[in-house]
């Protein structure tokens, strides 16, 4: 029974991901073609990151027995240490026990992974596109908004985002938003 589920889903989101708006080859900053890319950065990790996948609710449930009454909610709140021990407990419990789950949870996982790569690469174009030094001439507020997809860079792709954003000179004019950044770029020390 639950390998039909996990079938069915996953087809329904091969086929949703079939239906994702695709960008034009010559990227602007509309917009438009910013929204769709935020909406394609976050398309699998709503679930992914919902309390209804597996590794959420296993993780939320490990988080509670170790006295943390919230759960995942508070996870910026929980010791390091004891969060990546968690982490590690609910991977191997996936491996193990829930192998139908872990099966949809990775494919799930390489289907954002591509979509995070494009979205870095269609990201970069449009900068490219504006031009390095015109950057202030974008949309301010999708325009700014775009960066964001900078914190979900493929590992592949982290020195070219670091370069982009020291040419568009990022620091400057939206400090927060370039720490977010360097944060990802740096290997995400931290848990938060």
């Amino acid at each position: 029974m639950i390998q039909k589920y996990i079938a069915i889903l996953i087809l329904c989101l091969i086929i949703a991901e079939c239906k994702v708006k695709q960008p034009t080859k010559e990227l602007g900053f509309s917009c438009e073609i910013v929204n769709n890319i935020k909406e394609k950065d976050q398309y699998y990790r709503r679930y992914l990151a919902s309390p209804q996948s597996p590794y959420v609710h296993l993780l939320d449930s490990l988080i509670k027995l170790n006295g943390y009454e919230e759960g995942s909610k508070i996870m910026s709140s929980i010791d390091t240490k004891l969060l990546k021990s968690l982490i590690k407990q609910v991977d191997s419990l996936l491996n193990t026990t829930h192998k139908y789950e872990k099966i949809v949870w990775d494919s799930l996982w390489k289907l954002q992974n591509d979509l995070d790569y494009k979205n870095v690469m269609d990201l970069i174009s449009m900068i490219s596109n504006v031009g390095y030094s015109n950057i202030d001439t974008i949309p301010e507020k999708c325009g700014l908004e775009s960066f964001i997809v900078f914190v979900h860079t493929p590992a592949e792709l982290c020195d070219t985002v670091y370069s982009v954003i020291e040419k568009i000179n990022l620091k400057s004019f939206n400090p927060n938003r370039y720490r977010h950044i360097m944060w990802h770029l740096s290997g995400r020390n931290g848990m938060n």
